[in-house]
């Protein structure tokens, strides 16, 4: 039997490092990650502002002019614009990659480090809309990647529904292959 655990604020990263883990084999600590947001759920109906949103690139390789955030942002309603702009703006600096995820992710080693090396992770859901085109398997294929680096077990959220299916959008054939030897929970 195995008891997974997450920190509060609908499981987090971050929500961890305000636990006390318990160094117990049969234990792992789960969370959820779909950073950067406003990427992931970009065309989603999850936020009313994110619905209008499209062509918000990942990895980021250019850097964003006011043309191409007017031409992101162009039918995100007035009430929106100031912070989906400011949100944009921010994910260009952050010049968010692979590197990005990563170092999010070996925050999570360090503290399993801190605690005893011995602690089970696990991030239980992750993924992003599926309309997004060809970035989407560059941030799955990142995220995958960074978890795996990072002695970090993942689930990928979800098999076939709505938005985050792992299948081709409109197909019925997958949208990557997964390799199960690699993806174990766990060190």
């Amino acid at each position: 039997y195995c008891l997974i655990l997450s920190g509060d604020e609908s499981g987090n990263l971050e929500a961890l490092y305000f636990i006390t883990p318990v160094n117990d084999p049969n234990v792992m600590y789960s969370f959820t990650h779909h950073r950067p947001h406003i990427f992931a759920f970009q065309g989603s109906s999850l936020r009313s502002h994110w619905e209008t949103l499209k062509g918000i690139e990942y990895p980021v390789t250019t850097k964003l002019t006011d043309a191409r955030l007017n031409k992101i942002t162009i039918n995100v309603p007035s009430s929106h614009q100031y912070n989906v702009k400011r949100e944009i703006s921010g994910y260009y600096a952050e010049r968010w990659n692979y590197e990005r995820q990563y170092e999010m992710m070996k925050t999570l080693k360090d503290w399993n480090t801190y605690w005893g090396g011995n602690l089970k992770i696990i991030c239980t859901e992750f993924g992003c809309v599926d309309n997004i085109g060809e970035a989407r398997y560059y941030f799955i294929t990142d995220l995958r990647k960074s978890f795996e680096a990072n002695d970090i077990g993942w689930v990928y959220w979800a098999y076939n529904r709505k938005y985050f299916t792992v299948f081709q959008p409109g197909k019925n054939k997958p949208f990557m292959s997964f390799n199960p030897a690699i993806s174990q929970p766990g060190p």
